[in-house]
């Protein structure tokens, strides 16, 4: 439906190994990744994992009303009191296809 292959997925219910002991899948997951990138470019990121996946809103509504759709990011800063931007395209195409954001964003380790 979505025009591409997952880069990760699982069945509930299905065993996946973990670095240090297995899960079951508590429920279905289908990820597509992008590809780690330094320095970031966290809208880079999501204009090319859309570009990737349908644009057809109609599929995004019908996936929308039955699952449960974000964009998780990773945000690993290199200093204290870094910013990021999303332009008001990229957030209207993401909001368009129902898919919420959500940021985890890790301070710089200092030593």
């Amino acid at each position: 439906m979505l025009a591409a292959a997952p880069t990760q997925w699982g069945r509930k219910g299905d065993i996946r190994a973990g670095p240090t002991q297995h899960y079951v899948e508590k429920t279905g997951r289908w990820h597509f990744s992008a590809p780690d990138a330094q320095p970031g470019d966290l809208e880079g990121q999501i204009v090319r994992i859309l570009a990737s996946l349908t644009p057809d809103t109609a599929v995004w509504t019908g996936l929308s009303k039955r699952f449960s759709i974000d964009m998780y990011c990773g945000l690993f800063m290199r200093e204290t009191n870094e910013g990021l931007e999303l332009s008001p395209e990229t957030l209207h195409a993401m909001g368009q296809r129902g898919i919420s954001l959500i940021l985890d964003i890790y301070d710089p380790v200092s030593d």
